[in-house]
């Protein structure tokens, strides 16, 4: 599931129910993975050079059954416009980056806040380096970088949560890569000169030198409160209801396995990019033990 979820007054972009949405506020060749297992159940467009085969039939998406798909060389993204003057923008999305190449000195831009002039005031970059890939935070003259760690439960997907604040010399910019695990990294900047916010933009937005592969987006959320920890998703929970580890997630995580039926959740638990025996017993050993 790719969801643009803005709280407080602002729209729910996700799959096809508000797909009139999606189309007003899309830009610069959309590629949209498809929904579902027969590939007909799609998101409102998507480039002739997206992947169409990598939707859900492959299990690689991280929450239900669709996502954003480009690729990293593409410059295809979509736009959310429903930011109007923001001074704060808070959320998070998750990048998959399993197969992957961005050679040492080169970059995609994935996620941008732009004001109303169109000048990106935060950006987040992938860049290539000689160890690999990481993830870099620039804003208001400002940057730092996380290094990328593929260690369960963040073995090819990848949880990016940022924050923004305008101000006069007292602007924040914050990201947080993969949470409570030992790869985890944050970005914090500070005394700021930056703009309110008007869109935002994710996906493979610009990049730099010759990125190649995939990328893949899902589960993205951005809203003008501060996230807490509940405002995030549960890791490893098929039956999406928050609450993991009963016997409905073992179910639905052994027929997703067994049979390819698609859990509601997020039932990735080693967050590989596929649903395999190993997130099975990730499943029955959360029930068993809880």
């Amino acid at each position: 599931m790719f969801v643009s979820r803005s709280p407080h007054s602002r729209r729910i972009l996700k799959g096809l129910a508000t797909s009139a949405l999606l189309v007003s506020t899309a830009m610069a060749g959309l590629a949209f993975a498809q929904c579902g297992i027969t590939g007909t159940d799609k998101w409102a467009s998507y480039t002739p050079s997206a992947n169409e085969a990598a939707d859900a039939v492959q299990g690689i998406r991280y929450q239900a059954s669709c996502g954003l798909v480009v690729g990293a060389a593409s410059s295809s993204y979509a736009t959310d416009d429903n930011p109007v003057q923001e001074a704060a923008m808070y959320g998070y999305f998750w990048i998959y980056t399993r197969g992957v190449t961005i050679p040492t000195g080169s970059t995609v831009t994935v996620y941008r806040l732009l004001d109303n002039g169109g000048n990106p005031q935060m950006t987040v970059q992938l860049q290539g380096t000689a160890g690999g890939l990481q993830l870099a935070l620039a804003a208001g003259g400002q940057s730092g970088s996380i290094p990328i760690s593929n260690v369960i439960p963040f073995q090819g997907w990848h949880e990016v949560q940022f924050s923004y604040t305008q101000g006069n010399g007292d602007g924040t910019a914050s990201m947080r890569l993969d949470r409570n695990t030992a790869a985890a990294g944050t970005v914090s900047l500070s005394n700021l000169t930056n703009a309110p916010i008007e869109d935002a933009e994710l996906g493979a937005i610009t990049s730099t030198g010759s990125p190649t592969g995939n990328l893949r987006f899902d589960s993205y959320l951005s809203q003008r409160n501060a996230l807490v920890e509940a405002d995030l998703l549960t890791i490893c929970d098929p039956s999406g209801n928050g609450t993991p580890a009963e016997i409905s997630d073992v179910l639905l995580s052994i027929e997703e396995y067994l049979e390819g039926s698609l859990s509601p959740g997020t039932p990735d638990c080693t967050g590989n990019g596929e649903v395999g025996i190993g997130d099975v017993l990730l499943v029955i050993e959360a029930y068993t033990s809880s």
